[in-house]
């Protein structure tokens, strides 16, 4: 046994399991990457299907009782072979990707809006619109790894949501946001559920410029999930932490329906 071991064994890896625990939530998500390859204890420990990492879904806003079946239904969407996705998978997939129980949405009550379980969803359940004056929708994400996003909507119309607005927001890049037409929701009234990418993000390297562009929403035809590139947290840059957040928006005194949606999700494309 090297020296290093030895030290290890009798400071940090001689401590009581859950105070192990403890420093390891503490850490960031590229170093509980790191350590998990430097001893078989601390590798075990953050085992992807342990509850440091359902621990993490649960600290992203998921209840409890949502953790499994959301589990279940992103093993589907993503084709994993028949495997069920494990903690550590869904909290990577959850990084970039807000669940419709995972946006904050105004009125949210079961009489203006309702969360529905729909087989046609990636998560198994679906926001539906009932009827509403005002319409506001929001998501949040942080990106700690530099590169190329696109802002995409999975989302379904069969009424009249009176062309809001759709906002893509960061505290460095500032706030773009454009009117969803009559014709795009026309569109979408005739095609059941559609992807919409409604913005491009460049996000920089550390001291470089990061990026936000708003593009007229785009319907990437046909309900087929947009394949991305591997959002991997190994190359994230410590002193990147970009806040981005989307929003759907329409104040009018306009009665607004039949909108749902499945999901918001950053996918990267460089």
């Amino acid at each position: 046994m090297s020296d290093l071991e030895v030290c290890m064994e009798e400071t940090i890896l001689g401590l009581p399991t859950q105070i192990q625990e403890k420093i390891v939530k503490e850490l960031d998500l590229k170093s509980i990457c790191i350590v998990s390859k430097v001893h078989p204890i601390w590798h075990d420990l953050t085992n992807p299907l342990g509850q440091i990492w359902k621990g993490f879904v649960e600290n992203m806003g998921v209840p409890k009782e949502k953790i499994d079946p959301f589990r279940e239904s992103a093993s589907k969407s993503k084709e994993k072979d028949g495997s069920l996705f494990s903690y550590k998978d869904l909290y990577l997939v959850l990084l970039l990707c807000r669940p419709a129980t995972m946006m904050w949405i105004t009125w949210m009550n079961d009489s203006y809006w309702t969360m529905q379980k729909s087989d046609e969803s990636m998560y198994g359940e679906i926001a539906h619109l009932n009827s509403v004056c005002w319409l506001e929708i929001t998501a949040s994400f942080r990106i700690s790894v530099p590169g190329t996003y696109d802002v995409i909507w999975r989302l379904k119309n069969q009424g009249d949501i009176n062309e809001p607005q759709l906002i893509v927001k960061s505290k460095t890049m500032g706030d773009k946001s454009f009117v969803l037409t009559r014709e795009i929701q026309s569109y979408m009234s005739g095609n059941g559920w559609v992807y919409m990418k409604v913005a491009r993000v460049e996000i920089g390297a550390k001291d470089s410029k990061s990026s936000l562009e708003p593009q007229r929403a785009k319907i990437l035809t046909a309900d087929k999930k947009p394949t991305g590139k591997e959002y991997d947290i190994l190359r994230g840059v410590e002193d990147i932490n970009e806040e981005i957040q989307v929003k759907m928006f329409s104040g009018t005194g306009d009665w607004k329906s039949g909108l749902d949606i499945d999901f918001i999700e950053i996918v990267r494309v460089d």
